[in-house]
C-alpha cells in the first residue's frame, strides 16, 4: 500500500482508506470457555504499511474505549514511531466499542448478561489472540 501519507488522494486512495486499510478479525466472545467452535464477533482493525520495510517493526496501537479508526500521521504517536522506524502500524478496536460489538440488539446488546464479557481479562485475551492471528496471516 504505497502512498503518500500526507497527500493520500495523490494515488486515488478511497476516502475511507486515508491512513490504513480496514480489516475484520473473528475474535472469540469468551476466550476462557473450552469450546473450539465458540461464538465470535467481528473485531475491526486497520493496517497502515505505507512506511514499512521488510525489517521494520509492527506497532500495535490499541484504541481505547471509543470508536476506532486508522491512525492519523499528524496526530498519533504510534504512527510517528512507524514513520521513524519504517514500520507498520495496526489499530485494533476494543470489544464493545465502535462496530466491534459482540452482540446485536436482537442478542441483548448492552444487557447485563452480555456485559460480563466486557472486562480487562477478555480484552487482553483479544489482543493476544489477534497478535497470534496477525503473525500467521500477515
Amino acid at each position: 500500500m504505497m502512498r503518500d501519507p500526507y497527500d493520500p488522494f495523490r494515488n486515488n486512495t478511497d476516502a475511507h482508506d486515508l491512513y490504513g486499510k480496514l480489516n475484520i478479525y473473528a475474535n472469540k466472545i469468551d476466550h476462557f470457555v473450552d469450546d473450539p467452535y465458540g461464538k465470535t464477533f467481528a473485531q475491526r482493525y486497520w493496517v497502515n504499511d505505507t512506511y514499512a520495510t521488510d525489517t521494520g517493526p509492527v506497532i500495535l496501537y490499541l484504541c481505547g474505549e471509543w470508536t476506532c479508526r486508522a491512525t492519523n500521521p499528524d496526530t498519533n504517536p504510534a504512527t510517528a514511531l512507524a514513520i521513524k522506524h519504517n514500520g507498520t502500524v495496526i489499530s485494533l478496536e476494543h470489544r464493545f466499542y465502535g462496530a466491534s460489538q459482540p452482540f446485536s440488539d436482537a442478542d441483548g446488546g448492552w444487557s447485563y448478561n452480555n456485559l460480563k464479557y466486557l472486562n480487562t481479562t477478555q480484552a487482553l485475551a483479544d489482543v493476544a489472540s489477534f497478535i497470534d492471528y496477525y503473525k500467521k496471516h500477515k
